[in-house]
């Protein structure tokens, strides 16, 4: 039980720090993070989600700095983007485990 605080502390701080982060990026990076972040928390299964709340952000970042338009960073369509990179952390959606869930069903009958 001591671990199980320990980890939900850790996983809050990492939340605030992700948070501090994202607002520090310049507004136009920052509205496009929040927009793909509250798009992707309707697929997110647990607190290994932030791994790809992190990744986003890191790869706004490294773009705001090397002054990379947001819209060539996620291309023409935000939603094929957000999909692309949630592809990534199958094991972090709950979407993707309903979908194997579903398919195990009818694998067993």
């Amino acid at each position: 039980m001591k671990n199980y605080f320990k980890k939900m502390l850790a996983d809050k701080q990492r939340y605030h720090q992700y948070k501090a982060e994202k607002q520090q990026l310049p507004s136009e990076y920052r509205q496009a993070l929040e927009a793909l972040e509250k798009y992707m928390y309707n697929f997110a299964g647990n607190n290994g989600f932030m791994e790809v709340l992190y990744q986003t952000l890191e790869l706004f970042t490294e773009s705001a700095a090397n002054r990379v338009p947001v819209k060539q960073v996620i291309g023409d369509d935000p939603v094929i983007f957000a999909n692309n990179l949630m592809a990534q952390y199958p094991d972090n959606l709950w979407f993707a485990k309903m979908q194997n869930n579903l398919r195990d069903k009818f694998n067993q009958i």
